[in-house]
């Protein structure tokens, strides 16, 4: 397939030989994309619990705890005012995705661990009524979080997929649905929601092979990105702030060590 991928009206915003970004609304950007072109999508879309808006469990934190030392003013995520809104536009987003996937591809979506919003069943209600829903993965932080009484110490990733059979599978008999990755509670990139692209590339690993072609449709600063590049996948992420497209840029034009 050509490569980038060329959608009518879309202009990319980067482009290397693994790695396209599109500054842009995904509901707007994925109806114009042809159908059955992806083998995966992994995302991590924003959860609806206003994360790191200044009034957040972790925002409180910082101020009470934090209070002498000079921050940045938070970064609020869009789309996380509420979770209904969250779901609205998830859901949105994933019946755009879906005819643009190959049958039985994964559709692998971030959601959330912990606290008392509940996403990940409302996420799972939500992405079911549109792909098959295949199970749900445990990912275990080596340490503890933010909490009242009960600390967070992990996060659930939805997987799903688009009809049968399994498109990719890469995971042998014997994977897990618990997964042990460290936390990252420092954000490299300036993003508030960072994923570690160790997490990331697990996901590759399993639900796609070289020289496949991913999409993340809420790309924040490239983690998805960066882990296909260094297993030789190619990946088109869509995102609506243009700050955010130019955190991936720039870690996209860095060296990518190649894990496969």
């Amino acid at each position: 397939m050509e490569w980038p991928i060329p959608i009518p009206g879309v202009e990319y915003y980067y482009v290397d030989d693994y790695a396209a970004i599109i500054h842009g609304d995904s509901l707007e950007i994925l109806p114009n994309i042809p159908d059955d072109t992806f083998d995966l999508c992994l995302t991590d879309p924003p959860y609806g619990i206003g994360y790191n808006n200044g009034t957040d469990l972790g925002s409180v934190y910082s101020q009470i705890f934090d209070s002498g030392r000079k921050k940045s003013a938070p970064k609020a995520i869009t789309n996380d005012d509420s979770l209904s809104i969250a779901i609205e536009v998830l859901q949105k987003a994933a019946l755009a995705t879906h005819p643009k996937m190959k049958n039985g591809a994964a559709f692998c979506c971030f959601s959330a661990g912990g606290g008392g919003t509940p996403v990940t069943p409302k996420f799972t209600i939500a992405l079911a009524e549109i792909f098959t829903l295949k199970d749900t993965i445990i990912w275990e932080k080596a340490r503890q979080g933010l909490g009242v009484h009960i600390r967070r110490s992990y996060e659930t990733i939805i997987v799903l997929q688009k009809g049968a059979p399994c498109h990719r599978w890469n995971g042998g008999h014997k994977t897990s649905d618990v997964w042990h990755y460290p936390g990252m509670y420092s954000k490299p990139s300036g993003h508030p929601a960072e994923k570690p692209v160790p997490v990331l590339s697990k996901f590759i690993q399993v639900y796609s092979d070289a020289g496949d072609i991913v999409i993340d449709p809420f790309m924040g600063s490239g983690t998805t990105l960066e882990a296909a590049k260094s297993l030789n996948r190619r990946c088109i992420g869509i995102e609506l702030s243009e700050e955010y497209c130019e955190m991936a840029v720039q870690r996209l034009q860095q060296e990518v060590f190649n894990f496969a």
